[in-house]
């Protein structure tokens, strides 16, 4: 990669972006156990854009490696997949969570 300060920024765009998106999604459910739908559901649109934005990151990079051949991948990029890929879970556990909780607010499942 020509730029390597571009592709540091990039990964700690994605581990930023990854981090944040996991960090909603779980105050989401937080919220949701409380009843607190409305806050919830604004949290998982925030969680859903941070994991847009990462992925959009992860995308460039991917795409920079594969263009470049760089092999080893560095370190640091597989940190930021390993937060993408943690928040991509937990994005959707919390979707699935967060309508357990109303359908227990609602007197049954």
């Amino acid at each position: 990669m020509e730029n390597k300060l571009v592709e540091e920024d990039w990964i700690i765009g994605l581990i930023l972006q990854g981090g944040s998106a996991r960090s909603l999604a779980m105050q989401a459910i937080d919220q949701a156990s409380i009843g607190q739908y409305q806050q919830s559901e604004a949290l998982m649109s925030q969680a859903h854009e941070a994991l847009s934005i990462a992925h959009d990151y992860h995308s460039l990079l991917t795409h920079e490696t594969i263009e470049e051949a760089v092999l080893p991948t560095p370190l640091l990029l597989m940190h930021g997949q390993d937060h993408l890929m943690s928040a991509i879970t937990t994005i959707d556990m919390a979707d699935r969570m967060i309508l357990l909780y109303r359908r227990l607010d609602k007197g049954g499942i």
